[in-house]
């Protein structure tokens, strides 16, 4: 009896082996789809805030540390155009009839951006500054100073850029003025183009 099952075992394993399978396969191809659009080229500024001082007869240096001036650039258009910052100031008013004048050979307000005090907080970096040492902020009818750039053609300033400016202000000896607060209005611009 035991050699019957066997035999019939072994049938049924030839008759298995010699039987080909057919396997099917099927490929799709289907898409993905997302809609983009581009942002815009936006610039946030905090107001600056220099350090109080009392005249005393000789020339003084008032100062704000970048640490306190946070100003931020965020390129989302998606275009790699570039883009540029300038500053342009008034003169310093008490709002009443006293007023610092700028410029001359001693009553200067300047900027300094060092490209250490550029943070990328997200995106192609790249960001360059134009006003790595103290430079003289303009007033009036004069041009714009550029301060920071972005290449153009490339991912150059895309996403979010942190520009902390620090600023001086240079009192001569024989300032005449009142006691108070004085205010200057900054015109910060960011334009296409590097």
């Amino acid at each position: 009896m035991k050699l019957k099952r066997i035999a019939l075992a072994g049938v049924a394993l030839i008759v298995l082996a010699g039987t080909t399978a057919t396997i099917y396969a099927e490929t799709e191809t289907p898409t993905a789809t997302l809609d983009i659009s581009g942002g815009v080229l936006s610039l946030a500024t905090a107001a600056v805030t220099l350090d109080a001082l009392t005249l005393d007869g000789t020339q003084q240096l008032t100062a704000s540390a970048a640490a306190s001036n946070t100003w931020t650039v965020v390129d989302s258009r998606g275009t790699g155009d570039g883009w540029n910052v300038t500053v342009k100031s008034t003169d310093f008013s008490d709002g009443g009839s006293n007023t610092l004048v700028l410029g001359g050979a001693v009553r200067k307000f300047k900027i300094q951006l060092t490209a250490a005090n550029i943070t990328f907080i997200a995106g192609g970096g790249g960001v360059t500054t134009a006003a790595a040492g103290l430079t003289e902020i303009p007033t009036g009818v004069a041009p714009p100073l550029k301060i920071a750039s972005a290449a153009s053609g490339g991912v150059a300033g895309t996403g979010t850029n942190e520009l902390n400016p620090n600023f001086t202000l240079d009192i001569p000896a024989d300032t005449l003025v009142g006691n108070g607060t004085y205010t200057a209005t900054l015109t910060v611009t960011v334009s296409t183009g590097p």
